[in-house]
């Protein structure tokens, strides 16, 4: 998205200058910290190829982290815990859009469906996909625009029941990031001791997991 630029470094520390994160950082990954100090949840994110994205979630009280591939870092296309278990998949009706074209007033419809890998327990209907501006968000002392994604429709349940859904999600282009409802606080590039998963251990793991293998082969994993 080109006109989502990082904006400033609000503040830097006496004989110290903060290095924000950009979009290039992405490459070898970032580390956002959230939640409260007691108990932060930390997350390493990496754009593996093109508009696919890697997030991995964890804390100290729960270690089995997660691991998921979205498109862009917005659009969820399959999770799991580190065990292999928790397993979901999200499959969209139509293409979905390059993301250095998702920009406010984009907007488009898809029959969405998500649940186990095995379609014991899903979730379906048509939803519509809304993009507009948000007001910039701060981490730690940077700044980033964001943008907001509204979901709306009708849900047909694993009970057969069909209900309204809605949801809003805060999305920071720069960093390929949704932002949760606990404010991020902190943020920097990888260092040695983040558990960054390369490409590799993604292949290897696939082995075991058919709709990963299939996820990195649409984005041309391992080509």
């Amino acid at each position: 998205m080109k006109q989502f630029v990082l904006l400033a470094v609000l503040s830097v520390a006496p004989g110290a200058a903060i290095a924000c994160p950009t979009a290039a950082d992405l490459e070898d990954g970032i580390v956002i910290i959230t939640g409260a100090k007691a108990a932060p949840q930390t997350h390493i994110v990496r754009r593996v190829s093109g508009d696919l994205v890697w997030h991995s979630q964890s804390s100290a009280i729960f270690p089995d982290a997660w691991s998921s591939y979205s498109h862009g870092g917005l659009f969820s296309l399959f999770t799991h815990r580190a065990s292999g278990t928790g397993q979901k998949v999200t499959r969209y009706g139509v293409a979905l859009p390059p993301m250095d074209g998702v920009d406010p007033g984009t907007a488009f419809t898809a029959l969405t469906t998500w649940g186990d890998p095995e379609g014991q327990k899903q979730w379906s209907g048509n939803l519509t996909y809304e993009v507009s501006e948000n007001p910039a968000i701060s981490i730690g002392d940077c700044k980033y625009d964001a943008i907001r994604l509204s979901i709306r429709g009708d849900i047909t349940y694993p009970d057969k029941a069909t209900k309204l859904y809605r949801r809003n999600e805060i999305y920071i282009p720069e960093l390929a990031f949704r932002v949760g409802v606990t404010a991020p606080n902190n943020i920097e590039t990888v260092g040695w001791f983040s558990d960054v998963l390369k490409d590799s251990a993604m292949i290897k793991q696939s082995k075991t997991m058919p709709v990963l293998a299939e996820v990195l082969n649409t984005y041309g994993v391992g080509e």
